[in-house]
């Protein structure tokens, strides 16, 4: 990252990122520290993302029964899609069950 000049002084901003696996959370922890002169002033700024993979509630689904049928990346979509934003829908099916062969 690059200073930023302001008057009589600069900003300097530092990055650092968390992972917390126990709540599924990743988050960017950013300081900008102003200096003007001697004077040295420090904001920090966190930003949490939560994540679930697709993965994780398939299994889930399965788990109790169902079957993932289509993923959707928002309630306004009419056709199943590849999520790649920050909403997951899933549509699940029960799933059959096959008779055993004697």
């Amino acid at each position: 990252m690059m200073h930023a000049p302001i008057t009589d002084g600069d900003v300097k901003p530092h990055r650092e990122h968390e992972i917390d696996f126990h709540d599924a959370v990743l988050a960017t922890v950013e300081h900008f520290e102003q200096r003007r002169g001697r004077e040295r002033v420090r904001t920090p700024k966190r930003n949490a993302y939560a994540i679930t993979t697709l993965p994780e509630p398939a299994h889930q689904i399965e788990s109790v029964g169902f079957e993932p049928a289509n993923e959707y990346g928002s309630w306004d979509a009419r056709a199943p899609q590849r999520l790649d934003g920050s909403c997951m829908i899933i549509a699940a099916k029960r799933a059959r069950h096959v008779a055993a062969k004697p």
